[in-house]
C-alpha cells in the first residue's frame, strides 16, 4: 500500500499496533512490512475475492460481513487512539462558513444526544466500505485499519450502511438492522441518530454544491436530524430533498 497525504491525521503508529492486535485475534491477514514513517505496508500475495457493494445483497455474505464485525466489537481487545469521526469532522468544518456551522453545530447536538442515550467504547474499525471486507479460503477478514479506534459500535454500523448504501437497495436496510439485532425502538433510535451524522459530515464536503442549492439546506436539515424512521412530525418530503442532495 502506497499512502496518500494522510488527510484526516491518521496515526500510523497506532494503525500499525490496532492492525496486529487484529491479527492476533484472526480478524485480519498479515503483512511483512509497515513503516510507521511513510505509512507504506507490504504484504504477501493472498487469492482473495474482495467484496463489492453489491455483495451486501446476499445473505450469505451479508450473515459473514455481520459475524466478523460482531467478533471485533465483542472482543477484548483495546485499540490505541488513532481516529474520532467527530474530532476529524470538527477540524473541517469552517465556523466562518453560515452552512459549515450550521452543519458543526447539528454534528454537536447529535453527539450530545447519543452521549445522553449512552456511547460505549469498543474496538472498532471505522471504514467499513466494501472493499475492506475480503474472503480468504472461505473465511471473511476485514483490512485497512488506518481509521481504526475504541469507539461505539453503533458509529461502525451506521458507517457500514452510509458507504454501501443500505437505505437505496430495496427492503435491505431493515432487513439488515433485524439481522443484527437492532429490533427495539431505542435501538433503532440510536442507530438513526448515528446514521445522521454522517449524513451531517457530508456538508463539510458538498459546501460549493450546497451553495448554489435552491432550498433553506441547513434550516431543513435541522428539521430531519432527529426524524426517526419515518416520524410523522417531520415532513417526508422535506427530507428525502435533503437526503437526495447529501
Amino acid at each position: 500500500r502506497l499512502p496518500g497525504k494522510n488527510p484526516d491525521e491518521i496515526n500510523r503508529y497506532s494503525e500499525e499496533q490496532n492492525t496486529l492486535l487484529a491479527l492476533e485475534n484472526g480478524l485480519t491477514l498479515p503483512h511483512i512490512i509497515f513503516d510507521v514513517e511513510s505509512g507504506i505496508k507490504i504484504s504477501e500475495y493472498f487469492d482473495i475475492y474482495t467484496y463489492n457493494e453489491k455483495d451486501f445483497e446476499s445473505t450469505e455474505l451479508r450473515k459473514n460481513a455481520f459475524e466478523i464485525l460482531n467478533k471485533l466489537h465483542s472482543s477484548e481487545i483495546i485499540f490505541l487512539d488513532n481516529f474520532s469521526p467527530y474530532r476529524v469532522f470538527e477540524s473541517l468544518a469552517d465556523a466562518s462558513n453560515g452552512i459549515e456551522e450550521n452543519a458543526l453545530n447539528v454534528g454537536k447536538e447529535i453527539i450530545e444526544k447519543l452521549n445522553n442515550i449512552g456511547l460505549e467504547q469498543k474496538p472498532c474499525h471505522q471504514d467499513l466500505y466494501s472493499g475492506n471486507f475480503v474472503i480468504y479460503e472461505d473465511k471473511t477478514y476485514l483490512i485497512d485499519w488506518e481509521y481504526s479506534s475504541q469507539g461505539d459500535p453503533y458509529f461502525d454500523l451506521a458507517d457500514l450502511f452510509w458507504q454501501n448504501e443500505f437505505e437505496k437497495k430495496n427492503g435491505l436496510k431493515n432487513l439488515a438492522l433485524s439481522e443484527i439485532g437492532l429490533i427495539d425502538s431505542d435501538q433503532k433510535e440510536k442507530f438513526f441518530i448515528t446514521r445522521t451524522f454522517f449524513v451531517n459530515k457530508q456538508l463539510t464536503l458538498f459546501f460549493n454544491f450546497l451553495q448554489n442549492a435552491s432550498l433553506n439546506f441547513a434550516q431543513n436539515f435541522r428539521e430531519c436530524s432527529f426524524n426517526l424512521a419515518g416520524s410523522e412530525s417531520v415532513e417526508k418530503s422535506k427530507c428525502a430533498k435533503i437526503f437526495a442532495y447529501i
